[in-house]
């Protein structure tokens, strides 16, 4: 049996969530007019994504995402199952900044590629990251549960620079990933851990 929930995931929201870990409708934060506006001037998702995972359970789960949604918004990026997205980013210091959705690759140098997948016939998930840049990057991450409406903490691993991919994966179900505070680090730094 397919479990189909209707969901708007705004930007807005996930920086509810990350702040409170509590989730609120997209209504509750913006309104669709607003919604609009900032997808004139930001990569959003087209509505009526669709969302399919298998269950820690074994079941099938769906959820269509009604509005469009924001692939960046104020340093963050969202990243769906079955997803691969490409975000521009610009240096300043020891940060990456200016984080922008992009539909293609076109500026290799500067853009990470995000693709968050499962395992066929399993929960099991996986989020591949590219890095561009020379330097390391690490990041935060949370993640939204299929049948949960916090956002949860997990750890991250630094990412290689230039062209390099990081794998990061989990047992469970995810239905998606908020990634912000993209750090730029030295090859000899000690934050090679992988931790939130």
């Amino acid at each position: 049996m397919r479990a189909l929930r209707e969901l708007q995931f705004t930007a807005v929201v996930a920086a509810t969530i990350v702040a409170s870990s509590s989730h609120s409708t997209a209504q509750d934060i913006q309104t669709p007019g607003e919604l609009r506006k900032l997808c004139e001037t930001t990569l959003c998702r087209k509505p009526g994504v669709v969302v399919r995972l298998t269950l820690d359970s074994g079941k099938p789960f769906e959820t269509r995402i009604a509005g469009p949604q924001p692939i960046t918004q104020d340093g963050q990026v969202f990243v769906f199952a079955g997803e691969t997205i490409f975000v521009e980013a610009e240096i300043d210091g020891d940060h990456l900044t200016i984080l922008r959705g992009v539909e293609t690759n076109d500026h290799p140098e500067k853009t990470l590629t995000f693709h968050l997948s499962q395992e066929a016939g399993s929960p099991a998930m996986t989020l591949v990251v590219t890095n561009p840049f020379p330097r390391m990057v690490k990041y935060h991450a949370g993640m939204m549960l299929p049948m949960s409406e916090k956002l949860l903490k997990t750890s991250t691993c630094p990412v290689m620079g230039n062209g390099r991919m990081a794998f990061e994966s989990w047992p469970n179900a995810i239905f998606g990933l908020v990634l912000f505070d993209f750090r730029l680090l030295d090859g000899n730094t000690t934050q090679i851990a992988c931790e939130f």
